[in-house]
């Protein structure tokens, strides 16, 4: 009991939140599959993944979609041997995990412009030249992400790719030094566009994942 007691902490927190009326949680999780993450990603509904352009998230990507299943596993082998059941069935998770989408982050850029057609708009629009050994491993995402984590899509026509989010330059710790968002940075110049750019980021990035998250 007390192991379980410590596997649903989070989840307890999450059932005080909603007797509060709060529509949301969110947990801003560290990148390591210990267990505190395990601890909330078994309490939680759904998930989403941030990851940089590098192998290391490929190789992530396959541990997670495996290891989960084996947390979900083990955790139905505990609660079947528990010696007070009642007390943490209210607790227990009530259906699957849902994975929700992933965002590519902090990419580099490099000299000149492509055109593009914007998701939102369906306006050809400008967007900067990203690295071409960028270009070479994101392309990998989509298959290793329906390959490990597919069973876990919202539903099976699901976009997973909820948008790119390239590198803001000084804006990130900008934002963290005057303890404001970042598209509420004080700042002329060049801050001016990197607002501009960081509110159309997030504005799609958000729209993509309640499409998602409506199909729930």
């Amino acid at each position: 009991m007390r192991g379980l007691r410590t596997t649903f902490v989070f989840a307890e927190l999450v059932r005080r939140a909603k007797e509060l009326r709060y529509d949301f949680v969110f947990f801003d999780m560290g990148p390591s599959l210990g267990a505190i993450n395990r601890a909330v990603l078994l309490a939680m509904d759904s998930f989403v993944v941030p990851m940089s352009v590098d192998v290391f998230s490929l190789w992530s990507i396959r541990n997670i979609g495996t290891i989960v299943s084996v947390w979900q596993k083990e955790l139905q082998v505990g609660l079947s041997l528990a010696e007070e059941p009642e007390e943490v069935k209210a607790l227990s998770p009530r259906g699957r995990l849902v994975f929700l989408g992933y965002v590519v982050q902090q990419h580099k850029e490099r000299t000149g412009y492509d055109k593009e057609i914007s998701e939102d708009t369906g306006e050809q629009v400008k967007v900067r030249r990203r690295v071409q050994a960028y270009e070479d491993i994101g392309a990998m995402f989509p298959q290793r992400i329906l390959e490990s984590l597919g069973e876990m899509f919202a539903t099976k026509e699901m976009a997973a790719h909820l948008g790119d989010i390239r590198h803001l330059g000084s804006l990130v710790p900008m934002s963290q030094s005057q303890h404001v968002p970042m598209i509420s940075v004080a700042g002329t110049g060049s801050y001016t566009m990197l607002r501009k750019s960081a509110r159309g980021l997030y504005r799609g990035i958000a729209l993509r994942y309640l499409e998602n998250l409506s199909a729930i």
